[in-house]
Protein backbone atom coordinates (compact mmCIF):
# COMPACT_ATOMS: atom_id res chain seq x y z
CA UNK A 1 0.00 0.00 0.00
CA UNK A 2 1.76 3.31 -0.85
CA UNK A 3 1.48 5.75 1.73
CA UNK A 4 1.42 9.83 1.37
CA UNK A 5 1.10 12.81 3.70
CA UNK A 6 -2.31 13.87 4.89
CA UNK A 7 -3.55 16.55 3.06
CA UNK A 8 -2.48 20.33 4.75
CA UNK A 9 -1.70 20.84 8.72
CA UNK A 10 -2.49 17.57 10.96
CA UNK A 11 -3.01 20.12 13.46
CA UNK A 12 -6.29 21.53 11.31
CA UNK A 13 -9.51 20.81 12.23
CA UNK A 14 -10.34 20.67 8.31
CA UNK A 15 -8.98 19.62 4.90
CA UNK A 16 -9.90 21.64 1.90
CA UNK A 17 -10.46 20.34 -1.35
CA UNK A 18 -10.94 21.43 -4.97
CA UNK A 19 -13.25 21.05 -7.39
CA UNK A 20 -13.23 22.11 -11.02
CA UNK A 21 -16.68 21.92 -13.26
CA UNK A 22 -18.30 23.74 -16.44
CA UNK A 23 -20.95 25.92 -15.25
CA UNK A 24 -24.03 24.73 -15.82
CA UNK A 25 -22.88 22.01 -13.53
CA UNK A 26 -21.82 23.96 -10.73
CA UNK A 27 -25.35 24.29 -8.74
CA UNK A 28 -25.26 20.20 -8.71
CA UNK A 29 -21.44 19.57 -8.46
CA UNK A 30 -21.39 18.20 -4.75
CA UNK A 31 -24.04 15.76 -5.62
CA UNK A 32 -22.40 12.92 -7.30
CA UNK A 33 -24.75 12.72 -9.64
CA UNK A 34 -22.27 12.98 -12.91
CA UNK A 35 -20.37 10.01 -11.23
CA UNK A 36 -23.26 8.20 -10.73
CA UNK A 37 -24.65 8.27 -13.97
CA UNK A 38 -21.24 7.62 -15.64
CA UNK A 39 -19.39 6.15 -13.19
CA UNK A 40 -15.51 6.42 -12.92
CA UNK A 41 -11.90 5.13 -11.75
CA UNK A 42 -13.24 4.84 -7.98
CA UNK A 43 -17.39 3.72 -8.37
CA UNK A 44 -19.54 2.26 -10.91
CA UNK A 45 -22.45 3.73 -12.78
CA UNK A 46 -25.24 3.93 -9.86
CA UNK A 47 -22.95 4.99 -7.25
CA UNK A 48 -23.14 8.78 -6.43
CA UNK A 49 -19.56 9.98 -5.36
CA UNK A 50 -17.80 13.34 -5.28
CA UNK A 51 -14.18 13.71 -6.84
CA UNK A 52 -12.11 16.39 -5.42
CA UNK A 53 -8.47 17.20 -5.74
CA UNK A 54 -6.23 18.30 -2.34
CA UNK A 55 -4.90 21.16 -4.53
CA UNK A 56 -5.98 23.83 -6.80
CA UNK A 57 -3.78 22.28 -9.46
CA UNK A 58 -4.00 19.12 -9.38
CA UNK A 59 -8.10 20.00 -9.78
CA UNK A 60 -7.25 21.23 -13.22
CA UNK A 61 -4.77 18.47 -14.33
CA UNK A 62 -7.75 16.40 -13.54
CA UNK A 63 -9.90 17.75 -15.69
CA UNK A 64 -7.57 19.17 -18.01
CA UNK A 65 -6.97 15.52 -19.25
CA UNK A 66 -10.00 14.99 -20.44
CA UNK A 67 -10.28 18.20 -22.51
CA UNK A 68 -8.85 17.16 -25.80
CA UNK A 69 -9.69 19.85 -28.31
CA UNK A 70 -8.98 23.58 -28.01
CA UNK A 71 -12.39 24.89 -28.07
CA UNK A 72 -13.49 22.47 -24.23
CA UNK A 73 -10.16 24.31 -22.94
CA UNK A 74 -11.51 27.31 -23.59
CA UNK A 75 -14.92 26.98 -21.80
CA UNK A 76 -14.92 28.75 -18.70
CA UNK A 77 -14.83 26.47 -15.37
CA UNK A 78 -15.88 27.19 -11.83
CA UNK A 79 -13.83 26.25 -9.03
CA UNK A 80 -14.80 25.35 -6.25
CA UNK A 81 -13.30 24.87 -2.64
CA UNK A 82 -14.61 22.77 -0.33
CA UNK A 83 -14.04 22.25 3.36
CA UNK A 84 -14.32 18.86 5.16
CA UNK A 85 -13.83 18.06 9.07
CA UNK A 86 -10.71 15.74 8.85
CA UNK A 87 -12.20 13.01 10.79
CA UNK A 88 -14.79 12.51 8.08
CA UNK A 89 -11.97 11.16 5.50
CA UNK A 90 -11.31 7.36 6.75
CA UNK A 91 -7.34 6.85 5.30
CA UNK A 92 -6.69 5.97 1.76
CA UNK A 93 -7.96 3.29 -0.20
CA UNK A 94 -5.35 0.94 -1.38
CA UNK A 95 -4.09 1.17 -5.53
CA UNK A 96 -5.31 -2.64 -6.74
CA UNK A 97 -3.21 -3.79 -9.81
CA UNK A 98 -4.60 -1.81 -13.04
CA UNK A 99 -6.25 1.45 -10.85
CA UNK A 100 -4.57 3.55 -13.36
CA UNK A 101 -5.48 1.55 -16.53
CA UNK A 102 -7.21 3.69 -19.17
CA UNK A 103 -10.14 2.91 -18.68
CA UNK A 104 -10.47 2.44 -14.99
CA UNK A 105 -10.31 -1.09 -13.97
CA UNK A 106 -13.05 -2.99 -12.71
CA UNK A 107 -11.06 -3.71 -9.66
CA UNK A 108 -10.53 -0.47 -8.61
CA UNK A 109 -14.43 0.38 -9.18
CA UNK A 110 -15.46 -2.52 -6.65
CA UNK A 111 -12.68 -0.91 -4.44
CA UNK A 112 -14.54 1.76 -4.21
CA UNK A 113 -18.00 0.89 -4.20
CA UNK A 114 -17.08 -1.49 -1.14
CA UNK A 115 -16.17 1.68 0.35
CA UNK A 116 -18.99 3.60 -0.20
CA UNK A 117 -21.10 0.63 0.37
CA UNK A 118 -19.63 0.14 3.90
CA UNK A 119 -20.20 3.76 4.43
CA UNK A 120 -18.01 3.83 7.36
CA UNK A 121 -16.50 7.10 6.26
CA UNK A 122 -17.81 10.21 4.51
CA UNK A 123 -14.19 10.61 2.71
CA UNK A 124 -11.15 8.77 1.46
CA UNK A 125 -8.13 9.71 -0.17
CA UNK A 126 -7.29 8.00 -3.33
CA UNK A 127 -4.06 8.37 -5.50
CA UNK A 128 -3.70 10.21 -8.75
CA UNK A 129 -3.82 8.06 -11.81
CA UNK A 130 -2.20 11.51 -13.53
CA UNK A 131 0.25 12.27 -10.46
CA UNK A 132 0.88 8.97 -8.57
CA UNK A 133 2.38 10.76 -5.71
CA UNK A 134 -0.80 13.27 -5.15
CA UNK A 135 -4.15 12.41 -3.77
CA UNK A 136 -8.09 13.11 -4.70
CA UNK A 137 -10.53 12.91 -1.95
CA UNK A 138 -13.60 10.96 -2.55
CA UNK A 139 -16.99 12.36 -0.87
CA UNK A 140 -19.75 9.66 -0.40
CA UNK A 141 -22.82 12.59 -0.14
CA UNK A 142 -25.55 9.99 0.98
CA UNK A 143 -23.33 9.85 4.13
CA UNK A 144 -24.07 10.84 7.27
CA UNK A 145 -21.87 13.38 8.07
CA UNK A 146 -21.93 14.74 4.34
CA UNK A 147 -24.39 17.63 5.93
CA UNK A 148 -21.03 19.21 7.95
CA UNK A 149 -19.29 19.37 4.95
CA UNK A 150 -18.90 23.34 3.26
CA UNK A 151 -18.76 24.58 -0.10
CA UNK A 152 -16.80 27.51 1.20
CA UNK A 153 -16.13 29.70 -2.35
CA UNK A 154 -16.99 29.06 -5.73
CA UNK A 155 -15.25 31.30 -8.13
CA UNK A 156 -14.66 31.65 -11.91
CA UNK A 157 -11.69 29.97 -13.61
CA UNK A 158 -10.14 29.64 -17.03
CA UNK A 159 -7.19 27.89 -18.38
CA UNK A 160 -3.75 29.64 -19.06
CA UNK A 161 -4.66 30.33 -23.23
CA UNK A 162 -1.06 28.17 -23.83
CA UNK A 163 -2.63 24.74 -22.51
CA UNK A 164 -4.84 25.47 -25.16
CA UNK A 165 -4.23 22.79 -28.00
CA UNK A 166 -3.36 23.86 -31.43
CA UNK A 167 -5.68 23.33 -33.97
Amino acid sequence: MASFNLSGDPEEPHVLAYRLVAPQWASSALSGEGARLYGGRWNSPGRPVIYLSTSRALSALEQLVHLTTPASRRVPRVLMTVRIPRELIGGELWQSDGWQDQPASLASMEQGDDWLLAAKTAGVYVPSAIIREEKNILLNPLHPDFKTIELITSRPFSYDSRLALRS
